[in-house]
Parts: C-alpha cells; structure tokens; sequence
C-alpha cells in the first residue's frame, strides 16, 4: 500500500471517528429519563431508550473498529486481515476501511457464527469483536 492511500485511509477513518464520537454523544444526550405522561407514554419512552441503547452499542463497536485501524495505520499493519494474514484487496478497504477482515476470512467468520451478510456496522457482523484478535 502506498503511502498516499495510507494518508487518505487515515483521513477517511479519522473523518468516521469523528462522526461516530459526534453520534455517541448525541444518543448520550437524549437518554434523559422522563417518567412523567401516563403508562402509555412511560412504556413508549422506555421502548425510545431501549433503541436509543441499541444504537448507542452499535455506533460504540464501529468506534472500536475505526479507534483499531487507526491504531493498525501507527503500527504498519493496516490491510491485513486478522485471520489469513493476507493483504486485504484495496477495493474491500474502500467499502469498509475499518475491516479487519477479507470478505472470504468474513464470511467464513459470520457462517460459523451463524450469521449471513450483515448490513450493521458496514459490513461487519457484530460478533467479530476488536481488531486486536491478530495473532503474532
């Protein structure tokens, strides 16, 4: 990988980090517990938290995943996947810069979970964990 595309990887995944951190400090904010209304109004604002606690999950693990390819971009290990230690193709990094994985080493990984493709976190089923699971 040049270093060229390392600076706009850098970029790109810095730009995300930023929008991310933004996200999870607005989903923080509207948490407010409000129990005035009657017992509709009460089940309904518990249902809005209840999404509002899963997006803020969600929106934490992409934090994690960008936060690990940034580390992976000090380190000189960006674009090798966690599994085969090949590179990964430029074109999946484009799609999804924070994946630690090559879309084979992806889905073999969301097939033994039990997964299919999924459409949360860019690509990248939930299950998979940080990008540190790299064995030496």
């Amino acid at each position: 990988m040049t270093g060229t595309q390392l600076i706009r990887f850098n970029c790109q995944l810095n730009a995300k980090r930023a929008e991310l951190l933004r996200s999870i400090h607005t989903l923080r904010n509207s948490m407010a517990i409000d129990n005035r209304g009657d017992s509709l109004d009460r089940g309904r604002k518990a249902t809005d938290r209840e999404i509002v606690l899963q997006n803020l999950s969600l929106e934490s693990e992409l934090l994690r995943r960008v936060e690990g390819a940034l580390q992976e971009i000090q380190e000189g290990t960006f674009g090798i996947c966690a599994t085969c230690e090949r590179p990964i193709p430029n074109q999946r990094l484009q799609a999804v810069p924070w994946s630690p994985y090559c879309v084979s080493c992806q889905e073999a990984e969301e097939v033994q979970a039990g997964f299919g493709m999924m459409a949360s976190l860019g690509g990248e089923s939930a299950h998979a964990g940080s990008r540190s699971i790299r064995s030496s």
